[in-house]
Parts: structure tokens; sequence; C-alpha cells
């Protein structure tokens, strides 16, 4: 089965007027319940136990935060957690997928939405294997497209216009591969005109936090 990042976003973008909690943010976020479907848990668990706990360290601390940015909810996106039903948490256990968590934070004192998740495998292939579903990683210049570089072992970075007319929306969408985890962040609720610039940010203070720590 393929599946893209993008196509993920749709779905979040489409819902992220619904509110709600899930009941794993100490801090009762207002975030959308759909929020956990943009990370893609399209592969998933067998491997050593990690906890979504143990990848709460590769998000930034509040003092790292850029400008605008504050912290809103996390979700769990364990296997168990992220599966809709049997099928696809065998799906799930299958490709390798260990373990997985998503962040949100409001950007601008509402007026965006960040949302990022992680997820973990027990190897490197299939991330990467994830990445090239969604698009060519090397193709940089492709329409909507825009260039992050240095990001992870590979990337894909564009710009994507959700709907026409008055349901249209514009979202940043960046997924990247770092060793064995897949990353996708969205940029939601902003104009074509969005700059890339507080998504790059947070791309980057992620990935680096990968890149120093490969091993939850």
């Amino acid at each position: 089965m393929h599946y893209r990042f993008w196509a993920l976003a749709l779905v979040a973008a489409a819902l992220a007027a619904c509110g709600g909690d899930n009941g794993n943010d100490e801090k009762a976020a207002s975030a959308p319940t759909a929020f956990p479907i943009i990370v893609n848990p399209s592969t998933a668990t067998a491997g050593p136990a990690v906890q979504w706990t143990q990848l709460e360290g590769y998000f930034p601390s509040d003092r790292e935060l850029p400008d605008r940015v504050v912290y809103q909810g996390r979700f769990d996106l364990s296997n168990d957690k992220a599966a809709r039903d049997a099928n696809e948490l065998q799906q799930f256990q299958n490709a390798g997928r260990v373990s997985g968590v998503q962040y949100a934070f409001s950007v601008e004192a509402g007026a965006r939405t960040l949302s990022i998740g992680i997820s973990y495998y027990n190897g490197s292939a299939e991330p990467k294997k994830l990445l090239r579903n969604s698009g060519d990683p090397g193709a940089h210049t492709a329409p909507g497209r825009f260039d992050v570089a240095g990001l992870g072992d590979e990337y894909i970075a564009q710009r994507l216009k959700l709907g026409t007319g008055e349901a249209s929306a514009y979202v940043v969408n960046l997924a990247w591969v770092r060793g064995k985890f897949f990353v996708s962040l969205a940029d939601l609720g902003g104009t074509e005109d969005t700059p890339t610039d507080i998504a790059v940010q947070m791309a980057r203070l992620i990935d680096e936090k990968l890149k120093n720590n490969p091993n939850p």
C-alpha cells in the first residue's frame, strides 16, 4: 500500500476545525483529534520496546521554540493507538514501525497550527520507502517544492493548496527521514504566501536532536 504524507495533511486540514482532547496531554490542549492521521502511521511496529514518551525528547523545549510558537498538546501514536483496526495494526507490525508521537503547536496566537509527528522504525529502509512513496526526494525544484538544504538524510518540502474556492486551505508540508525516523510536519491555516521560516526552523531543531541521539 502506498502512503502519501501530503494526502494525510488533507485530512488533518479538513478536520482542523474540530476540537477535542484524547486524554494523553497533561495540558489538555485543544487540538484536532484527527491530527494523528497526518503522521502517517503507515508503517508500524515490531522490534525493541520503545514507548511513545521516549520520543518526546526530540521536540523542542519551550525555551527552544521560535517566537510566536506555543506548545498546545501531545498525542500517543504508539501502534495500538494509531491503528484503526487489527488489519492496520498488522500492517504497522509488518513494516517494522516501533512507535510514534504527535505534537501540536499554536503559531501567531492561534492563527496557524503546526502538527508534527515522529515515527520510529526498527530499520532505516521503511522510512525511506515511505518518503519516496510521497514523491522524489531529489526533486527540490519541482512545482510547489522549496529547498531545505541538509534536512535529514533526504526530505520533501512543499506548499500545498487543498480544495477550491471558500473551502480551499494552504499547507506548508515537510517530511524527512533521519536514520530510523520518519518525520512529518504540517503548517496549517496560513495563506499561499505564508513564510516557510517557522516550519523550517522547527524541522531543523527536531532534525538536530534526531542526529545527535539516533536511538531513543
